[in-house]
């Protein structure tokens, strides 16, 4: 769950509450490269994310839990499908602190 903010046409910065590897509060900058045919917008991002608390038995499904590291830097890139006045997107992102992590997450957003 996240608030972001364009700063011109291509700039983003994006605040999210996440759980992944546990709780955790994310801040991401992308860059966006959008074209119109076909409609996709597209374009690398970097961030942080840090812990917000721990989650105790719900992390029962990482060994070692306690190893985790408080802060990961995150690189990647994103893809989105323009859908209206929304975003369907794509992002891969690689986490890495000393140990290192790779996801793809989905996300809808709305704008107004």
């Amino acid at each position: 769950l996240g608030l972001g903010k364009y700063f011109g046409r291509s700039h983003v910065i994006e605040g999210a509450a996440e759980w992944d590897i546990y709780p955790s509060l994310a801040l991401r900058y992308r860059y966006e490269f959008q074209s119109a045919m076909p409609a996709l917008t597209w374009g690398p991002l970097i961030g942080i994310k840090g812990r917000v608390i721990n989650a105790g038995p719900l992390d029962g499904s990482i060994s070692n839990p306690d190893e985790l590291k408080s802060m990961y830097w995150m690189v990647g890139g994103v893809v989105g499908f323009p859908i209206s006045r929304s975003l369907f997107s794509v992002e891969f992102l690689y986490l890495i602190n000393q140990q290192s992590f790779f996801f793809i997450n989905g996300a809808f957003n709305f704008y107004w």
